[in-house]
């Protein structure tokens, strides 16, 4: 069930503090972003608070290299270590516990006969829909997800009525059969229509894909139900609208009562890693730089952007969690806007200390001729040895401030993390709630404590500030410029190395200033949040219903545009080291174009109107044209990749549905269960071909030993609810901890559950049905596994026809999207710097926040294509090989010239107005050249 288990691979690695390679990410949604792997962050959290992390100041240790053993000899584990490092950690077992647990509730009530009585044949619903619900994420994104699950419910069940309503009222009273041509006509159309709408609801807003997966169940049996049942019976929906509330309730409270956890507990644990990525990362680039001697292995472009760029969107995506929960905290949701804005700027003067230490390897290996002569044989050698003079003063007025600037990154980062909340313990763990009830409030320290730890950063902001204006004035006296003050005359012949040195200059001056302002934050939050107190949530209703993420799985039709970043989410980039959780939050293109791309090409009419230019026709003026422009822009979006899909999981949806609607066939289905078929193919329907394939062997293997599992634990119990119910809760444990822990078998994990539930239950109904004849547990587990063959055998069919859309493709349209979108940004910093001809007027607030979002979206994007990159892996090869090769240098390029330019943007902000304006004058230079040259081979060519 491809949506439903693979929904969860992003969430495995949400709290991760390592780079994984995935073979690809499957997640349709950002509601469940944190279902999984909540053992990880909650092990930061322990290490963070009882360990706070070392102050960094110059020790190589801090690197995140591990050095190598000096014996070079591997120490031989005990029988003892090695039996404890086979022991999961405790936070795992937490939440693969708390997972089994409800699994258990939900089986309980299927098994009591007075609920399942109660509830009716919908009962299996129930346990199924606690799995899907994964009682295992914050209690911000749980309530979310349960509110969103019950809405998409509730609107399937009000579809579903009034289709039976209409298919009741086509009934001729006179024929004794309910089962009838016009009720069945009418009640196909409105299952057509429903998975339809549902379907394509799914793949435009992620947010949706749980509740429009619930509804389409609803669908699935209500609708077919209705067929066979004379009158209009809305019980038929309450009888599974029901268990998918309850199911929805059970989740929610597990997920509240046992071991709850919160959004920005798992973002303080991203935060926690990106902080000390950070400063090992400028510990060691500063450090390898103000050395005359560097490897040139120590760094290269794709490492560079893997290091820096790893958590970022991941810590966006936490951010963007966290505005939809109410808190309960010291911190409040502006403060974790602020902390979250000062990381992301805290990157780029990173990225250029590891620029200036890739070019000083790359330089000092092979000196190259200055750029404004030609060389003279010495040159190359003089001017190494100027490099080397300059590195050593830059050395000597540069240590205290790298050094204090570690110190105090690792200081901050120790302040923060006490707004984390207390780790859980083992003993807190087991007599939970106790413990945590009546132990001293962990955010609350004495007054002295206060003190002591406000005068302690307070000294370090003035310690930062006294170093950064000395480095100030110390920089000032730099043996060699090229250009003076004032001056307009360049050198004849300069050192082109030292512009190196004045690259690390300027970012390390810049890293120092974007600390001080982190410092201040800091200072800021410890002065005013001095008690937890509760924060309601101010986002606003258009923004909440924005998507957080989207599949990669969902492709778009070509010159398309992408959305706002704000509407793109997770997350996971692939290869090269970049996290593929990255790809949950990419952009997705829309069939509309934007209203700023529709300013820069559109075309007027005379009424004044904007329209897409057409390079066919001009706009339509009149009535009669704009009706058949309509048309046009109705025919186009049936032609795209959504509506495409969305109407071919409808059409096989409603095909297998078929024999529910026809008198002949009616009584097979409901005895074969033939819904499970139908909601098979609509949850593991998606347009990549690439992906379907490869996963359907996985799904189809956990299908087997779901079914396999379902009669061995049958045989054991030999149907006693009491040991159906404790073995199923020990069987439920090896099977998350699969779940949790696995990159690729995780579908097995999950297929087997599904499939040993419905087997187990199934069976256990039958038999306490009183029915003289029913089918064993042997029979019922074949009928599930050919049932789920038929809906994978369906969809694969459907996959392919009339055109797969392949992974390949898609990401040569995102690469064009992803140049598409540098040129905006390029054109934009160029335009910024031409504005300053004649006026001396800033970028406004709103512009700097449109290019920022526009510069993560490309990110986003680039992240994307990291993942269609491991998605054309798994597609065939059957015209030819595709250039893999190729393509991954492609988009390495794409990504270094994305940083490059944000490089630019945030060096261009500090460039005297001066110098922008002597810019200005070459630009116009060129601009006239290239002006004269055109239009001389116009009149050459005429």
């Amino acid at each position: 069930m491809e949506n439903i288990e693979l929904s969860q691979q992003t969430s495995r690695k949400s709290y991760a503090t390592t780079v994984q390679s995935d073979q690809v990410s499957f997640s349709n949604t950002a509601d469940h972003l944190s279902a999984r792997n909540v053992y990880k962050h909650d092990e930061d959290d322990m290490m963070t608070a009882n360990h706070p992390p070392p102050r960094l100041s110059g020790e190589s240790n801090s690197s995140i290299h591990m050095p190598p053993d000096p014996h070079g000899v591997e120490h031989k584990k005990t029988f003892s270590q090695r039996i404890k490092a086979k022991i999961p950690p405790l936070p795992l077992i937490r939440a693969i516990v708390k997972a089994s647990f409800a699994v258990l509730i939900a089986l309980i009530i299927a098994f009591v006969d007075t609920t399942r009585n109660a509830i009716g044949q919908g009962i299996i619903l129930v346990p199924i829909g606690t799995i899907l619900h994964f009682p295992i994420r914050p209690l911000g994104v749980q309530l979310e997800a349960t509110i969103q699950g019950l809405f998409g419910a509730l609107v399937g069940s009000a579809w579903c009525m009034l289709g039976m309503y209409l298919g009741n009222l086509a009934r001729d009273p006179a024929i004794p059969t309910p089962v009838q041509p016009n009720s069945s006509a009418v009640l196909a159309v409105f299952m057509f229509i429903g998975v339809f709408g549902l379907t394509y609801v799914r793949n435009k807003f992620a947010q949706a894909n749980f509740a429009c997966i619930f509804a389409s169940m609803i669908a699935a049996f209500a609708l077919t139900q209705a067929a066979v049942t004379p009158g209009f019976q809305p019980t038929i929906v309450y009888t599974f609208l029901i268990p998918i509330a309850l199911s929805a309730g059970i989740a929610l409270a597990v997920d509240v009562l046992i071991w709850p956890d919160d959004s920005i507990t798992k973002y303080m644990s991203i935060l926690n890693v990106s902080l000390k990525e950070y400063n090992s990362f400028f510990q060691e680039h500063s450090n390898a730089f103000l050395s005359t001697t560097t490897s040139p292995e120590a760094m290269t472009l794709p490492s560079l952007h893997a290091r820096l760029q790893n958590s970022i969107l991941k810590l966006i995506d936490c951010k963007r969690e966290i505005q939809r929960e109410v808190l309960f905290n010291r911190l409040a949701h502006d403060d974790i806007n602020s902390i979250t804005r000062l990381v992301k700027t805290m990157r780029m003067p990173l990225h250029g200390i590891g620029l200036s230490l890739i070019t000083k390897a790359e330089r000092l290996d092979q000196v190259k001729q200055p750029y404004f002569a030609a060389a003279v044989a010495d040159d190359q050698s003089e001017h190494k040895r100027q490099f080397l003079l300059g590195l050593e003063e830059l050395r000597k007025v540069s240590q205290e401030l790298t050094d204090t600037c570690v110190m105090t990154l690792g200081e901050c980062n120790e302040r923060l993390m006490k707004f984390s909340g207390k780790p859980r313990s083992m003993m807190s763990t087991i007599l939970w709630p106790f413990p945590r009830i009546f132990i001293r409030d962990y955010y609350k320290s004495n007054k002295q404590q206060q003190e002591q730890q406000h005068t302690r950063i307070q000294s370090l902001s003035e310690r930062l500030d006294q170093v950064i204006y000395k480095y100030e004035m110390e920089s000032k006296k730099t043996s060699h410029i090229f250009i003076e003050p004032g001056a307009d005359k360049f050198e004849a012949r300069f050192n082109g190395l030292l512009q190196i040195i004045y690259l690390f200059q300027y970012n390390l001056m810049e890293h120092a200033l974007q600390l001080r302002s982190l410092v201040a934050c800091v200072e800021s939050i410890e002065a005013t949040r001095t008690r937890r107190r509760l924060w309601l949530p101010h986002l606003k209703l258009r923004k909440w219903f924005r998507s957080l993420s989207v599949s990669a799985n969902f492709g778009g039709p070509v010159g398309t545009t992408t959305s706002s970043p704000e509407t793109g989410g997770t997350g996971g980039g692939g290869g090269g080291g970049n996290d593929l959780t990255l790809s949950q939050t990419m952009t997705r293109p829309d069939n509309l174009e934007r209203d700023d791309d529709m300013e820069l090409v559109c075309r007027r009419n005379r009424q004044g109107k904007a329209y897409p230019r057409d390079p066919d026709v001009n706009p339509p003026e009149t009535a009669f044209e704009n009706f058949f422009y309509q048309v046009h822009h109705i025919v186009n979006w049936a032609k795209s990749v959504d509506a495409v899909f969305a109407f071919k999981t409808s059409a096989g949806f409603t095909l297998l549905s078929l024999p529910a609607f026809l008198a002949s066939s009616a009584t097979w289905f409901f005895a074969w269960r033939g819904q499970w078929a139908t909601i098979t193919l609509m949850l593991w329907m998606f347009p990549m071909a690439g992906m379907f394939f490869f996963t359907v062997i996985l799904r189809v293997l956990g299908t087997v030993l779901g079914g396999v599992a379902g009669i061995v634990v049958w045989e054991i119990t030999r149907g006693n609810p009491y040991g159906l119910s404790v073995l199923m809760f020990f069987v439920m444990m090896p099977l998350y901890y699969v779940f949790f822990t696995s990159q690729i078998m995780n579908i097995v994990a999950i297929m087997t559950q599904i499939t040993l539930i419905l087997v187990v239950i199934m069976e256990y109904t039958y038999v306490v049905s009183g029915a003289p004849t029913f089918d064993s547990v042997e029979i019922v587990a074949g009928k599930r596994m050919l049932l789920v063959i038929i809906g994978v055998a369906a969809a694969a069919i459907l996959a392919v026809f009339p055109k797969a859309v392949t992974g390949r493709v898609e990401l040569r349209k995102r690469i064009s999207r992803t140049i598409h979108d540098l040129s905006k940004l390029y054109g934009i910093l160029v335009g910024d710097i031409l504005a300053t001809k004649g006026t001396d007027a800033e970028p406004t607030p709103g512009q700097r926040k449109a290019f920022r979002k526009l510069a993560l979206g490309i990110r986003r994007q680039i992240a994307d294509e990291q993942t269609y990159l491991k998605i054309t892996k798994l597609e065939p090869p059957l015209r030819g090989k595709f250039p893999v090769e190729e393509y991954t240098k492609l988009v390495e390029k794409v990504d270094n010239m994305a940083d490059l330019l944000q490089g630019m943007a945030f060096a261009s902000r500090s460039i005297d107005k001066a110098w922008k304006r002597k810019l200005v004058r070459v630009i116009e230079e060129e601009r006239m050249e290239y002006a004269s040259l055109t239009c001389c081979g116009c009149i050459d060519a005429f």
